[in-house]
């Protein structure tokens, strides 16, 4: 869950709003690797097309795509940052 809490509080999204629950599903779709098409995923999230699109537009990112590639690397950066178990 605290790589959730970074990436919204990274964008400044509350957990709470819309975008926080979009922000949130964004991630477990990345985190099982089933990111489905557009249409399906609003259809499993249980979000609108708009709020997709809105959320996207207002968090500065041209595409999903990009927001997801974002999303990626600051995964990436949080695991470095992590003590390895060995």
């Amino acid at each position: 869950m605290y790589l959730v809490e970074r990436f919204v509080s990274l964008y400044q999204i509350s957990p709470d709003s819309t975008n926080g629950k979009i922000a949130f599903e964004l991630f477990m779709f990345f985190r099982t690797k089933s990111f489905p098409n557009v249409k399906e995923f609003c259809r499993l999230a249980s979000i609108s097309r708009t709020s997709l699109h809105r959320f996207v537009s207002e968090s500065g990112f041209f595409n999903g795509k990009d927001l997801i590639h974002s999303l990626e690397d600051d995964l990436k950066r949080n695991e470095m940052a992590l003590p390895k178990n060995s």
